[in-house]
């Protein structure tokens, strides 16, 4: 485009037009005169917004003519004016170039070609560069050309001038408060000015273990996630790991350091990996890649080492506040109230399902004896079961390796021993959760339709979440071991064998602990019993009977009544032997075989003797006579004792995982209403004590 035809008509009468910087006396192009060539100045400004020149360069006065206090304030198309061949604006409000930066572009360029009629055939150019959204406006470049070996000399600075603007806006898009989004604008914005295709980030695992993938953008999705873990060493993300130094090809096609077959075969060539580095060494890292081999490797690597502090500083940042986020977010609401400690594992699990924007989960959590002793879930997919974990932490890969599994695709690609896992979704995530050496246990996410995308996306972030919360489930599981403890010795204080039952046997804890209230558990030998141990459904729910009605047998007639309602009798009593038999096998000693434990028959009845276990159930209707005694014989320390012992034992209502079922509906209310004299009487007996805040 040329000059305005004001600066055309006044160079034509020799007249410096007003507002002209006098230094341009005697030099111009295309206009301002022919002592200046068409290489030898470049002009820098800066517009805001709005297009109004706010900066105005010495060099740029130098090309236009124009001076600073002419130019600054004043819409850039009027200062620059430039025509185009036909005479008409080509510089106006939104022009193209601007109007680029406009529709998200980092670099917007105009220029037309420009004659004068004694010097060869001239184009200016106008080049802007976005600088941040906060911000708005543009960095702007003028500049003529006559042939394409002139625009290499001005190009390193230019290039220089748009990584700095490049830097500039992508610093910006960094933010805490939603880094992964701010992540995958700055990929967005590296893509675009180094002229590549796709993006990547690269995240290491806690303790500097593998590269997982952790966001792409660009085309070809499903190639690049052919492989979304690499060991150190491995690959393109591995080498850079152990070498902590870039590392990049233009021939990605015939180099065997690069592994994924899929993207070699859409064409790929050009590849560039830069580091992250953090004081405590590397913390993941950014892979460019592109079809066209002929990109620039060192301009791009400039512009990536320049990129990699803001981004690792605002990971580092993320990555913190992920674990501020844990803590504050689980354990404040909870640690005022310790009678339930699966509250502070549900706080847990559904953070980590907001994190993770996953179905549903589970935490389980070992014992002592190394199974599943404590299992809390929550979501659509609350029956996540695993049989690696049915040996404790040795049999889980997540466990063994310390790494996240991320399970997804065929079953021939996961862990040998996680083949045998029911699948409930599109893909499972599986986190150790691990304090000081010790494997507390595993985080389970289920994602039931749509799997994120790459796989591994929020693996390094959950990684984190795990890490935080393996020191609060220690928290929970010392505090459900210093609560069975404390029910121990309460009421062994309040034993007496006419009138409240053993809690624990004269030696060690029993081969069964059952809890009524609240969400049904049953453990064995300390390791929580999970459901599809009963190979029959019904055999669970006949359990949850004949313990609503512990050493009190029930009648055949009625537990086929309640188990199959609408059944002939003697076909639903012939459906129920083969139930006992079911629960028998789930929850008796090994080698009993008629001589039975817990479900015993007593003629045409059957009972469940809670002699040789622990029922939450039995001991909190114990403790409420035994409060109700002492009250009544005047020894009011022993019944707030055995009152106080009662509310801790209610945890929930009756068997609340079954709020329909009606043959439990009666007891369930009348349990609450003792519950809630329980807690009159701990009120009444705490005031007539003097202790205001207990009452």
């Amino acid at each position: 485009m040329s000059l305005s035809n004001t600066a055309a008509t006044a160079h034509r009468a020799g007249i410096r037009p007003a507002g002209r910087s006098s230094q341009c006396e005697g030099r111009s192009f295309d206009g301002i005169g022919p002592g200046v060539t068409a290489t030898s100045v470049e002009g820098q400004f800066v517009v805001d917004a709005r297009q109004r020149i706010i900066q105005w360069s010495a060099s740029a006065a130098a090309l236009t003519g124009v001076s600073a206090d002419h130019a600054l304030s004043r819409p850039c198309y009027e200062v620059v004016g430039g025509l185009d061949d036909f005479g008409r604006p080509a510089c106006r409000s939104g022009c193209p170039a601007f109007a680029a930066l406009r529709a998200g572009h980092l670099v917007g360029h105009c220029a037309t070609p420009a004659r004068h009629d004694t010097s060869p055939s001239t184009r200016l150019h106008c080049e802007l560069h976005a600088l941040p959204s906060a911000t708005g406006g543009a960095v702007g470049r003028l500049f003529v050309e006559e042939s394409e070996s002139d625009r290499s000399g001005v190009a390193g600075g230019a290039d220089i001038l748009g990584d700095l603007a490049a830097l500039a806006t992508l610093a910006s898009s960094l933010t805490i408060a939603d880094f992964p989004t701010g992540v995958e604008r700055a990929l967005d914005i590296l893509c675009d000015a180094t002229g590549t295709e796709s993006a990547e980030l690269f995240l290491t695992e806690p303790a500097g273990h593998d590269m997982l993938l952790t966001t792409y953008r660009g085309p070809f999705r499903s190639a690049f996630c052919q492989m979304v873990r690499f060991a150190p060493g491995e690959g393109f993300p591995g080498r850079v790991l152990v070498e902590q130094r870039p590392t990049g090809t233009n021939a990605l096609e015939e180099d065997d350091r690069y592994l994924r077959s899929r993207v070699k075969a859409k064409g790929y060539r050009s590849y560039l990996c830069v580091p992250l580095t953090v004081p405590e060494g590397v913390i993941g890292a950014v892979c460019l890649s592109s079809r066209d081999p002929d990109v620039s490797l060192p301009a791009a690597e400039r512009l990536l080492t320049w990129a990699s502090t803001p981004i690792a500083t605002a990971l580092q940042a993320g990555l913190l506040q992920v674990r501020e986020q844990v803590r504050a977010g689980t354990i404040a609401p909870v640690i005022v109230d310790d009678r339930e400690p699966d509250a502070l594992l549900e706080r847990v699990l559904r953070h980590t399902l907001t994190k993770a924007e996953a179905d549903g989960g589970a935490i389980a959590l070992f014992g002592n004896g190394g199974g599943v002793a404590r299992r809390v879930a929550a979501g659509d997919a609350v029956d996540i079961r695993c049989p690696a974990l049915s040996g404790g932490a040795c049999g889980c890969p997540a466990l063994d390796g310390q790494h996240g599994v991320a399970l997804f695709g065929a079953r021939a690609s996961w862990p040998v021993a996680c083949r045998r896992a029911r699948s409930l979704g599109a893909m499972h995530y599986c986190l150790p959760m691990q304090d000081g050496g010790e494997s507390i246990g595993v985080i389970q996410l289920v994602y039931r339709d749509a799997a994120p995308t790459p796989p591994t996306r929020h693996l390094r972030i959950l990684l984190e979440v795990a890490d935080q919360a393996a020191s609060l489930a220690r928290l929970a599981r010392d505090r459900e071991e210093a609560r069975r403890t404390a029910e121990s010795t309460m009421l062994r204080l309040l034993q007496s064998r006419s009138t409240v039952m053993e809690l624990l046997p004269a030696e060690g804890e029993p081969l069964l602990r059952v809890r009524c209230f609240g969400r049904f558990e049953i453990e064995r030998d300390g390791a929580l019993v999970a459901p599809e141990t009963f190979k029959r459904r019904k055999a669970l729910t006949l359990l949850k009977i004949l313990l609503t009605h512990a050493d009190r047998p029930v009648s055949i007639e009625t537990l086929t009544e309640w188990l199959w309602p609408e059944s002939d009798p003697r076909a639903a009593a012939n459906r129920l032997y083969v139930v006992v038999h079911a629960l028998r096998e789930a929850i008796e000693p090994a080698g009993a075989h008629g001589d039975w434990s817990f479900v015993r028959t007593n003629g045409d009845q059957y009972l469940f003797d809670t002699s040789d276990c622990w029922v939450d159930l039995v001991e909190y209707r114990a403790a409420l006579d035994a409060g109700r005694q002492a009250e009544s014989a005047g020894e009011p320390e022993r019944a707030l004792a055995a009152y106080d012992a009662a509310t801790r034992l209610y945890r929930g209502d009756l068997l609340e995982d079954d709020p329909f079922d009606e043959w439990c509906l009666m007891e369930r209310e009348h349990l609450r209403e003792t519950y809630l004299d329980a807690l009159h009487g701990v009120a009444v007996l705490s005031r007539e004590r003097g202790e205001i805040d207990r009452a």
